[in-house]
């Protein structure tokens, strides 16, 4: 069998009544799951597609999702995971570009695209039996960020799939109860669907939106999954939080970021007999390259050893090896390499080059810097600029160029700050020519949360270096002593109002007057970069609306005034300031709080590392995202005896407000 769908009917053939797919709304047996595929194959067959054709998916983790891909695949096309919780102008974009002659999706999202719709839930189940599909075909484009501006759409092989989830080596998947809590649209999701379904296991997939921990925990529990992958920052976060969530777990694997020595030490210690595995792998290399068997140890974690049916080499400049233990880019091909880029030959050949050494194959570059050591390869960081923030993978220069394209920025440089990626943020530096809170509020529908910045500078001009080029270090060394960060200056006994500038208290650093707008509790805290990442902003209506304007930007919820307004309209900000409530003068702790909001109060100060919280201070402008969240909601757990859905934060992002609800449930 060459394609992953096989895999999914032969199961269903040898072992109809075996439970694949359980979800919130029920389960599916493998019987079930093959004819709920078949009819909505059929539905799209009608409608047009045919071999080699895309489809857009748009739903959430679901059991549907599931039940489109496979319908896709039986098809002989290749879906295209969109996730609903992107700017619809992004979704567009991505629609546009793989030119799909249908969109599958629920009632709920049918009009979102301007694209004919089939209704995942619309076609009774049948029987469906598809062509043969070549293994080199596609069967999936995944969208990761580009530096141009440009999404990048990877095109997945069959073959890839397969060389994954069946037999990939260190990690044992066959019959495995596995765990799926990533997004669709991130390939993290391909190893966990078809990892589980192609070997005749059970998936278990969570809820919408972010899980917590203590969901996590639940799942883990409720339904005996021996299989997970988690992102690196939510590994960490859950060892640190409560790692008996993962007790009952037999393998667990992690990849996104540097895995922390003593985090796996931790997690090895509290969950005996679970194998923790380091993966690693860029998208264009279906989704792993490398596994480590970690085992402990006080030293960098390795990434390891390849795939089976899978290279790597470590090259030079001139596409030379070199010696073992010496830094070098990796490459990598064999069965995993992607297709390319998705109507992009000349950044295909750019990056997809041929191996040296076998004729007619091919190596990804991808970019990253290495060495070989006994126990396989280390991750030494990147040769360029991307970077990764909470697990996606981000370039900078998609982001500049987003921000270059609104009339109000006259120029913009992005500077990724922070060692890791859970804790990484973006500061975007602007020359503007008009309010930077429409700026704002105009980008956050054009780029997704975790690309958007979480610190705004605004700047006179953007320093050059003497060859011409922003000198990023010049950005970067900008004294906090003329930021402003919420309603707090830096540096200054002004608190509770919006000035913007300070002359020349930059000097020296080549952003003389620089503004920065993120949002702040006081003047205590605004030394923190807190800012704008409003973390599952999708995930309501709410969060939406913190996403879009919880930054602290002039006229933002978070109450910060109006744009301009220095020492004259100081009264004016800091009234729009106190009204909202965002880190006025007089909101330390225990102002004015009943004992749940000091407790929540006090676990916000810990966790955000403020000193100063207010009861309706927000969240999200005091620099919250959704892996914060998940510490905000395991320890509100533990303190005041609730199980809270990571979904009412961003609902109720205040201290006053999560506090209601805490006081509503007891």
């Amino acid at each position: 069998m060459n394609t992953v769908h096989e895999f999914v009917a032969a199961h269903a053939r040898t072992s109809p009544s075996r439970t694949a797919v359980v979800s919130g709304t029920g389960s599916m047996t493998y019987a079930e799951l093959d004819r709920r595929a078949g009819g909505l194959a059929a539905a799209l067959v009608a409608r047009g597609v045919r071999p080699g054709s895309p489809v857009c998916v748009l739903l959430p983790r679901s059991a549907e999702f599931v039940v489109a891909a496979l319908a896709v695949l039986k098809v002989g096309g290749h879906y295209v995971p969109l996730d609903p919780d992107y700017p619809t102008a992004r979704l567009v974009r991505m629609a546009a570009a793989v030119r799909a002659p249908v969109v599958v999706t629920d009632a709920s999202l049918a009009s979102v695209l301007d694209v004919p719709a089939v209704l995942v839930d619309g076609c009774a189940p049948a029987r469906f039996d598809g062509p043969i599909v070549p293994a080199d075909e596609l069967a999936y484009v995944m969208f990761t960020s580009g530096s141009t501006g440009v999404p990048k759409g990877v095109a997945v092989t069959h073959r890839g799939i397969v060389r994954l989830v069946r037999s990939p080596g260190c990690v044992t998947l066959r019959g495995q109860t596995m765990l799926h809590i990533s997004s669709p649209s991130f390939d993290a999701a391909t190893f966990d669907i078809w990892g589980a379904l192609a070997n005749g296991g059970r998936l278990v997939v969570g809820p919408p939106g972010k899980a917590s921990v203590a969901e996590i925990g639940g799942l883990v529990r409720g339904q005996g999954v021996t299989t997970a992958f988690f992102p690196t920052g939510l590994f960490h976060l859950i060892v640190d939080e409560d790692v008996a969530a993962l007790a009952g777990l037999r393998q667990v694997v992690v990849g996104g970021d540097v895995l922390s020595a003593a985090h796996a030490r931790r997690f090895l210690a509290a969950v005996p007999g679970c194998r923790l595995v380091n993966g690693y792998g860029p998208t264009e290399m279906t989704t792993f390259t490398t596994f480590h068997d970690v085992r402990g140890g006080d030293g960098p974690v390795p990434i390891g050893t390849p795939l089976n049916r899978t290279t790597v080499r470590v090259l030079d400049d001139s596409l030379d090896p070199v010696p073992f233990g010496t830094p070098g880019q990796l490459y990598a091909g064999g069965d995993g390499l992607a297709r390319g880029y998705l109507g992009d030959p000349a950044l295909t050949a750019e990056r997809f080059v041929p191996d040296p050494w076998v004729p007619g194959a091919r190596l990804y570059a991808t970019g990253d810097l290495v060495r070989e050591t006994v126990d396989g390869l280390e991750f030494l960081g990147r040769i360029d600029g991307q970077v990764k923030k909470r697990g996606f993978r981000v370039e900078p220069g998609e982001v500049e160029a987003a921000l270059r394209d609104d009339r109000d920025v006259r120029d913009a440089a992005v500077v990724a700050t922070g060692e890791r990626a859970d804790t990484r943020r973006l500061e975007a530096f602007l020359v503007l020519t008009g309010p930077l809170a429409g700026v704002r509020a105009r980008v956050s529908r054009v780029l997704p949360e975790h690309l958007l910045p979480d610190l705004w500078f605004e700047v006179p001009e953007l320093p050059l270096n003497p060859n011409g080029k922003v000198d990023r270090a010049a950005l970067r060394s900008q004294p906090q002593g003329s930021a402003v960060v919420g309603s707090a200056v830096v540096g200054s006994a002004v608190v509770g109002s919006a000035v913007v500038g300070s002359g020349g208290s930059g000097a020296g650093s080549g952003v003389a007057g620089a503004a920065a707008w993120g949002a702040g509790p006081g003047a205590a805290g605004a030394a923190r970069a807190a800012g704008a990442d409003s973390g599952a902003a999708g995930a309501s209506a709410a969060g939406a609306a913190a996403r879009g304007a919880g930054s602290g930007v002039a006229g933002a919820s978070s109450g910060v005034g109006a744009a301009g307004a220095g020492a004259a309209g100081a009264a004016g900000a800091g009234a729009g300031a106190a009204s909202a409530g965002a880190g006025s003068a007089g909101s330390g702790p225990g102002s004015g709080m009943n004992p749940t909001e000091n407790t929540i109060a006090a676990i916000w100060r810990d966790v955000l590392e403020v000193e100063e919280v207010g009861r309706d201070d927000d969240f999200f402008a005091l620099g919250g995202h959704s892996l914060i969240a998940n510490r905000i909601v395991t320890r509100m757990r533990k303190a005041l005896g609730v199980d809270l859905r990571l979904v009412v934060l961003f609902d109720h992002p205040t201290v006053a407000g999560l506090a209601r609800v805490v006081d509503a449930s007891s």
